[in-house]
């Protein structure tokens, strides 16, 4: 057998992030999609401290690695107060912390509350097979539960369209189940999760 049929060397083989859409992760601004998109190419984040860089490596490794092996803020100095980074951190914007006089102790503030809805999108690309495939991960709290929802598209699914299919269907993407099985329905989106 040529092993050409089995490992294509060209420099396009395999599946390569194109696209990768955050909302309402981490300190990026309240309900706004955000897209990088990086052209099935390697891509150099660059920026000052706390532009957002650590935010958007920490969204991919979200979206690729299994739970229990993640390690967030991996360009931390090694100090484990800069390690305190969870999801839970993440879809509640954390982005400081304030004291409180009467007991010296600090307290975290957020951008957001428990109502958000998280959403991290990547769409990847195999040059060579043409085909296209969006890992997409919807979290939200259900109490203090911190829910998460996976989901896999056999083709480009962006944020914007799940946006547009579902009040065509007099459904949003919120805590009910109806958007998922419109999604199941419309795009042939498979879910796991909590």
């Amino acid at each position: 057998m040529d092993n050409q049929l089995i490992f294509d060397t060209s420099e396009q083989a395999g599946f390569r992030l194109n696209t990768l859409q955050l909302c309402n992760w981490g300190v990026l601004q309240n309900d706004k999609i955000f897209t990088f998109d990086f052209d099935n190419k390697s891509t150099l984040l660059t920026g000052r401290n706390g532009s957002g860089k650590t935010t958007i490596v920490d969204a991919i490794i979200t979206l690729m690695v299994p739970k229990r092996y993640r390690l967030y803020n991996q360009s931390s100095s090694g100090n484990t107060k800069d390690k305190e980074r969870d999801e839970e951190s993440y879809v509640l914007g954390a982005y400081g912390t304030s004291s409180d006089e009467s007991s010296h102790a600090g307290k975290t503030k957020y951008l957001r509350d428990k109502n958000c809805i998280s959403i991290i999108n990547g769409i990847f690309n195999n040059e060579i097979t043409k085909q296209k495939v969006t890992l997409m991960q919807v979290r939200y709290f259900s109490g203090n539960e911190l829910v998460t929802y996976e989901c896999i598209t056999e083709s480009a699914l962006p944020i914007e369209n799940v946006l547009e299919i579902l009040p065509k269907e007099n459904a949003k993407l919120d805590r009910d189940k109806k958007w998922r099985k419109i999604l199941k329905n419309k795009c042939g989106t498979e879910f796991w999760g909590s």
